[in-house]
């Protein structure tokens, strides 16, 4: 299933309006509704609106992620993901993503995610450990897999090269390059959608309150998260940590199961964290939520990747 566009409009709380508030369709053949079920009345008053244009109805089943024919035998439609951006702004929200509207701005950073994961993948085949080279900081020289070379030519700053010129820079600041690689991540094992340090702004009236109650303050966000995406049927938040102390870890996992539901009632959580030498779920016993908990050797493994996000979507309704 996928939709083109969205339009909403209001009912009463019992949907007995509805029938009266939806236009006749020109041609009843192509129209299907499709309710999520439950005993809400606005679900029964769009079924029987359907009857009486003589429309089909559908009710989708969660679990098996499809939606089944009511009135008629008919084979199943498969539910995909909504664009989880799409469905944040359909909720009304104010929502940007890094290098929205800029392709050759993406194209640049996606060329040098591949450069540093192409590297990673190499590395791991060694003793290499990325987050003991960012502990290590200015005390960490180069390190070399094939005809690539990692160094850190100032603090906080690291460069990639091979014998053809430098292929990658990031820096440690802010964490934004590692948010880019496990978005470059996901997208090679398959994810759609996939975006970006994804943002939900506050109202401009909000923004002046806020720029005045905290000055020198620049950003100002209801919600900030690092990296959304679709796989299959469900989207899947990852919260990044560029952070090498495991002790931090339990802590930014809890956020990520805080955060996961506000985006969508079946959002995947997910942790990458410099500080796991290890996956494993962890599981937040007050919210009862699971979060799967990735390091960067992850990110160079595609199919671990796929693993994880059927692994959750099986355990998270």
């Amino acid at each position: 299933m996928g939709s083109h566009e969205v339009e909403l409009f209001p009912c009463d709380p019992t949907g007995s309006d509805i029938p009266a508030s939806l236009a006749v369709p020109e041609h009843p053949e192509t129209v299907a509704v499709h309710i999520s079920p439950g005993t809400k009345g606005q679900g029964a008053f769009l079924v029987l609106w359907a009857k009486q244009q003589h429309c089909q109805a559908w009710t989708f089943n969660t679990q098996k992620a499809i939606s089944e024919r009511l009135d008629a035998e008919a084979l199943p439609i498969s539910m995909m993901a909504a664009d989880s951006v799409v469905s944040l702004r359909a909720q009304g929200n104010d929502v940007h993503y890094a290098d929205e509207g800029e392709p050759s701005a993406q194209k640049r950073q996606q060329h040098q995610c591949d450069a540093l994961l192409s590297f990673l993948g190499q590395a791991i085949k060694t003793k290499f450990d990325l987050s003991q080279a960012i502990r290590l900081g200015r005390h960490f020289s180069s390190f070399s897999a094939g005809s690539v070379t990692l160094s850190t030519p100032k603090s906080k700053e690291w460069m990639l090269k091979d014998e053809t010129g430098t292929l990658c820079r990031f820096s440690e600041t802010g964490g934004e390059w590692l948010e880019y690689l496990v978005s470059r991540a996901f997208e090679r094992a398959g994810a759609r959608q996939v975006y970006t340090r994804v943002r939900i702004e506050w109202s401009e009236g909000n923004r002046d309150f806020l720029s005045k109650k905290y000055p020198g303050e620049k950003d100002f966000f209801v919600r900030d998260m690092d990296v959304l995406g679709s796989y299959g049927r469900r989207n899947f938040l990852v919260s990044c940590k560029a952070k090498t102390d495991p002790a931090t870890i339990e802590e930014s996992a809890r956020e990520a199961a805080l955060m996961a539901p506000l985006i969508g009632r079946y959002t995947l959580p997910l942790l990458c964290h410099l500080g796991c030498d290890k996956s494993y779920i962890f599981e937040d016993s007050e919210r009862k939520q699971k979060v799967r908990v990735i390091g960067w050797r992850e990110l160079c493994r595609p199919e671990k990747l796929r693993h994880y996000l059927d692994e959750l979507r099986e355990l998270i309704y």
